[in-house]
């Protein structure tokens, strides 16, 4: 930890890609050293590690051979960034190819954007690429099926146990807000859409919201989770559980497009 004016700086110099202020996930729930030539002492960071940020938009087509194309944008930081940065450095697709729902989903990305925020460390990660999903859709007779969530970290609720004896940890609070918007084929109209949801715990501490909303042949949506904090009691595990069960719910909901009649 170094101070300078007053004011604490976490440093970690075996994490590269991390920025100041963010501990290794591995030391967050022990403690950091302080010192200088007249002091040396123990400073918990359990409950002081920021908030990391993950933004995504996605505008797409959706064609009538059942292929979405479109472009990704993502912008990242704290250790979301970190954890992108790592996949770029490996496979730059990977930063597209790992956030699919459905991983089985024949794809390809094009023109791919390598900006200065992708290759410097400790900086928020900005990735932008063009892409083609093959079989985005669903037909059947005269209608089009379609999961407008493309990405999303949760595909399953990680709360299976009917009841909980210890507390609830999260690595670090965070906000992801993923942007989709989608122009639908001509010759078709929306026959069902979802509702939009609200989803939240008593205090606050963990909100979820997914919103639907069409305007002409434009449907958007706007899926947005936040974790507030990293530590829940266990008496807080059966609404927890519950609010999982509904996000999850919601971002694999269908989207009906029907042809319209001459």
């Amino acid at each position: 930890m170094a101070q300078i004016n007053e004011k604490k700086y976490f440093l970690n110099a075996t994490e590269q890609d991390l920025a100041p202020n963010y501990p290794s996930l591995d030391d967050i729930v022990l403690k950091a050293v302080s010192c200088n030539a007249r002091s040396f002492e123990f400073i918990d960071i359990s409950n002081s590690v920021p908030s990391s940020t993950q933004y995504i938009q996605t505008k797409g087509t959706i064609r009538h051979d059942g292929s979405i194309s479109g472009t990704f944008e993502l912008n990242s930081n704290g250790y979301f960034a970190q954890n992108d940065r790592r996949n770029y450095k490996i496979e730059k697709t990977d930063i597209f190819d790992k956030r699919l729902k459905d991983s089985s989903l024949e794809h390809e990305l094009t023109e791919i954007t390598q900006t200065e925020k992708v290759k410097k460390s400790g900086t928020s990660f900005n990735f932008d690429c063009g892409f083609t999903i093959e079989d985005g859709t669903t037909s059947a007779g005269n209608r089009i099926y379609f999961s407008p969530i493309l990405f999303s970290p949760l595909n399953s609720n990680p709360f299976t146990a009917e009841s909980r004896k210890f507390r609830i940890d999260f690595a670090f609070p965070y906000k992801q807000i993923y942007l989709y918007e989608y122009e639908i084929p001509l010759g078709y109209s929306v026959e069902e859409i979802p509702e939009s949801l609200s989803m939240r715990l008593s205090n606050g501490d963990i909100t979820a919201t997914v919103g639907f909303e069409q305007n002409e042949n434009i449907i958007s949506v706007r899926q947005q989770f936040q974790i507030k904090k990293t530590t829940f009691n266990k008496e807080n595990y059966e609404s927890i559980r519950e609010l999982f069960d509904e996000y999850i719910n919601a971002v694999n909901a269908e989207i009906v497009l029907k042809e319209v009649s001459n």
